[in-house]
């Protein structure tokens, strides 16, 4: 069985968390339409097969603005050791805890992979933080990062959804575009080979056949297409 390459963590920077924000009573007009994107959240993180206590990130889905932006806050609680919490540090946390490098950040999706986070904003921009192992943050390296950072490499493309597994990450730009960067182990970022990529990628087999849907598991990728075709790859054991 390949395993992911495995690097060992640096270390932290300190990092001082300020008060969050009063709240305000402005209705967000984006939260009814964003509540069940977090699902990806809860399903991605199933894939974590460290053994470990998974980190978990959250969105507030109240009816009302809390913060202002015109989009959701998030909070983050669980097992830190990656930085996956993105507070600034790799410590734990027993109970939520507001992200505060988001702060004015609307946000429209989040979802967890094995150690690593991605933010999906209200504007179309990516954010991601946590292991960087195999390009998976999508920054050009494999360093990791205590806090969330734009992928720079996605600025001029509006994304409407993004996903990860274990150890890469997809998203789907407006006009039905599929990029994914990560550890390319099995085939799995669908680029016709077992390379990885540390920064988005175009995947050109689905050139003209625009992504509706993604879905990613520890191993092997799905979409939809707005057709209704569905296809997969990766790691054919046990017919994935």
């Amino acid at each position: 069985m390949r395993s992911s390459s495995y690097q060992s963590k640096p270390s932290s920077p300190s990092y001082s968390s300020s008060p969050l924000p009063p709240p305000r009573s402005n209705t967000n007009p984006f939260s009814q339409n964003v509540n069940n994107s977090n699902s990806s959240s809860s399903s991605n993180n199933n894939n974590n097969n460290s053994g470990n206590r998974p980190g978990a990130a959250g969105c507030a889905t109240g009816g009302s603005n809390l913060f202002g932006h015109g989009g959701l806050a998030v909070f983050s609680w669980g097992r830190g050791e990656d930085g996956q919490l993105g507070i600034g540090d790799t410590s734990d946390q027993d109970s939520p805890t507001y992200v505060d490098a988001l702060r004015g950040v609307g946000v429209a999706q989040i979802t967890c992979g094995s150690g690593h986070t991605v933010v999906l904003t209200t504007e179309g921009e990516v954010y991601t933080w946590g292991r960087g192992d195999d390009g998976r943050l999508g920054h050009g390296d494999n360093g990791w990062k205590y806090v969330p950072r734009i992928a720079q490499s996605l600025t001029g493309h509006v994304v409407t959804q993004v996903t990860c597994g274990s150890y890469h990450t997809a998203a789907v730009t407006n006009n039905g575009d599929l990029y994914t960067w990560g550890g390319g182990m099995y085939g799995k970022l669908g680029h016709g080979n077992e390379s990885g990529h540390s920064i988005p990628k175009r995947v050109e087999g689905l050139s003209g056949l625009p992504v509706s849907q993604i879905a990613c598991g520890s191993r092997h990728t799905a979409v939809i297409t707005t057709s209704g075709a569905l296809y997969t790859w990766g790691d054919k054991e046990n017919g994935v």
